[in-house]
C-alpha cells in the first residue's frame, strides 16, 4: 500500500510540474521573455488541477487492472497451490 502512496505522489508531483512547465514555456512565448516563469496563484491552482486529473484517472487504470488482471491471476494460483 506504501508503494502505491509513493507513486501516487510521484505521478502528482510529475504532472504538476509538467503543467507549470507548459504553462511557463506559453508565457515565454506570449512575452518574449526567455526567464518568465508562471507563478500566480491562478498557475497554481492550474497546476494541481491537472495533477489531481491525472491522479484520479490513473486511479480508475489501476483499479481496473487489479480487479481484471491481478486478482484473477491470484485466485488462480491459489487454487493451484
Amino acid at each position: 500500500m506504501i508503494l502505491l502512496q509513493r507513486s501516487v505522489v510521484k505521478l502528482a508531483d510529475r504532472m504538476f510540474n509538467h503543467v507549470l512547465s507548459s504553462r511557463d514555456a506559453t508565457l515565454r512565448k506570449a512575452t518574449g521573455d526567455e526567464n518568465a516563469r508562471a507563478r500566480e496563484d491562478e498557475d497554481f491552482r492550474v497546476a494541481r488541477r491537472g495533477a489531481m486529473r491525472k491522479v484520479i484517472e490513473q486511479q480508475a487504470v489501476m483499479e481496473r487492472l487489479l480487479t481484471d488482471g491481478i486478482l484473477p491471476k491470484l485466485e488462480l494460483i491459489e487454487r493451484f497451490y
